[in-house]
């Protein structure tokens, strides 16, 4: 229990635990116990065993002495809790509070309780201006005393807390809020926000597929069924396989972009290169650059496609501006198909407008046709007959403003879909036959080998435009046969 410690001429000792958090006063079980101490006595015995005698200890000996109404001190307990000492405070460490989409990397879309793996994302990024959470501050820890007025230390001297590195901000609630876009890095209770996002190695099941806001680099590859989403640009080290790309910005390819059947496909907001592009499909919103080949791919863009020193063979390249290559086409005769100018897409919503706008118009007229005669006999006509021929010449009006509003979206679409300059396929050594070139609703098909280096164009020849092949060298000009494309067909 603890040391004790008594007066002879008082039947009381006292007792102090081990660790001198507590002390007692002790009535000694004598058959006589002698007189009733008093409030001096039982200082004194406390002072002796060096115990504190602090304002709350004199009050419980002045509370204890109260209690001896007799001189043989009946009813008073045979142990008195007469002095405690105050414990440690131990520190509380701090705590994040994360908003539930950061708590752990989530899950792609689940069908019938199936979860998509490809779709796991492990890395989170946040905008700026985005609450990650908060943070639940704790506290820092303090010494006790014991019985005597030692010191007792807190087990532990620190509390751990919480460390905001680039990025991140706490706001006078508590709230944690991200300063800048970027990919959000927990390691315990630090974190940052890193502005770039690197991947060292592939993106794979150990990184997840990535939805972010940042730009990316992945010093690997990207693969197959995965799936990489950002509204920054995309660096890649060695190849993207059969994936899925959405790029707000540029795509940058070391490697390649390979397919599979179908699967996977790259849409990009700016401009692509990379080094060859095989049976993938490519959507981009600038220039595109292959540096060797491009086969069996389906490729569009409304700026330019560049490969000055590569292939094209299978496939279908748009390229609203236009396209250069080193040669088109192949020996074997794989069916190429590549085009510029404005896009099929375009050319079957204004060939549908036009359809509409002359519907519109002949119904119209129809109206207008059959009112006539009433409109030149008003007064004749009955309430009834006056009504109805109001009607239809109100159907007519309509019918005129959709015909309005056709006219003006058919404009805004020709100026959003025509070409800059003079679209143009350049062919540096070779286009080899079978290659069919298409300008806009007109294509060709080459019928013999063309030697390069020859520019492909649209031309006026006497009085008709045609598609020609203008040899850069020579400057003979081939008019190649052409014929007007049926726009119900699938676009290349």
């Amino acid at each position: 229990m603890g040391r004790s410690t008594d007066i002879q001429t008082c039947p009381l000792s006292t007792i102090v635990s081990n660790d001198g958090a507590s002390a007692w006063i002790v009535r000694r079980q004598s058959e006589q116990a002698g007189a009733a101490p008093s409030l001096a006595e039982i200082l004194e015995m406390l002072e002796a065993s060096k115990i504190r005698i602090s304002p709350a200890v004199y009050g419980r000996v002045e509370q204890y002495v109260q209690l001896w109404d007799t001189e043989s001190g009946d009813g008073v307990p045979s142990r008195y809790l007469v002095a405690e000492g105050t414990p440690p405070i131990e520190p509380e460490d701090d705590e994040l509070e994360l908003d539930e989409q950061f708590q752990e990397a989530s899950s792609g879309p689940a069908s019938e309780g199936v979860v998509d793996h490809f779709a796991r994302s492990m890395i989170k990024t946040v905008s700026a201006g985005t609450a990650i959470g908060r943070i639940k501050r704790g506290r820092t820890g303090s010494s006790g005393r014991d019985v005597f007025g030692r010191e007792i230390p807190a087990r532990r001297k620190t509390r751990a807390q919480v460390c905001l590195g680039h990025g991140l901000l706490e706001s006078e609630n508590g709230a944690l809020l991200a300063q800048v876009d970027g990919r959000l890095v927990i390691d315990g209770l630090r974190l940052k926000v890193e502005p770039r996002l690197e991947i060292r190695g592939d993106v794979d099941f150990d990184s997840g597929s990535l939805d972010v806001c940042v730009d990316v680099e992945v010093r690997g590859t990207v693969k197959s069924n995965f799936r990489v989403r950002t509204s920054g640009s995309l660096t890649v080290g060695r190849a993207i396989e059969a994936a899925e790309i959405d790029v707000d910005s540029d795509l940058r390819v070391q490697g390649g972009i390979c397919g599979r059947e179908g699967a996977g496909g790259v849409r990009v907001g700016g401009s692509v290169a990379a080094r060859f592009c095989n049976e993938s499909n490519v959507e981009a919103g600038g220039d595109i650059r292959i540096e060797t080949e491009t086969l069996n791919s389906r490729v569009r863009t409304p700026a330019v496609f560049r490969s000055p020193g590569g292939t094209i063979i299978g496939g279908t390249i748009w390229a609203r501006e236009g396209i250069e290559v080193s040669v088109l086409g192949s020996e074997s005769g794989i069916t190429t198909c590549v085009a510029v100018g404005m896009g099929l897409a375009a050319l079957r919503e204004e060939r549908r407008i036009e359809q509409e706008i002359d519907g519109h118009e002949k119904l119209a007229a129809g109206i207008r046709e059959k009112i006539a005669p009433l409109m030149a006999n008003l007064k004749r006509l009955t309430p009834q007959q006056r009504e109805a021929a109001t009607e239809l010449m109100g159907r007519a009006n309509e019918l005129d403003t959709a015909v309005d509003e056709l006219q003006a979206r058919r404009q805004q679409l020709q100026e959003q879909s025509r070409p800059s300059g003079t679209p143009y396929v350049q062919v540096n050594v070779a286009c080899q036959p079978g290659v069919r070139i298409a300008f806009g609703a007109r294509q060709a098909r080459i019928g013999a080998l063309l030697h390069g280096p020859v520019r492909i164009e649209e031309r006026k020849v006497e009085n008709a435009t045609e598609i020609v092949a203008v040899n850069s060298r020579t400057g003979s000009v081939t008019t190649l046969p052409s014929c007007e494309i049926d726009v119900s067909t699938p676009a290349p």
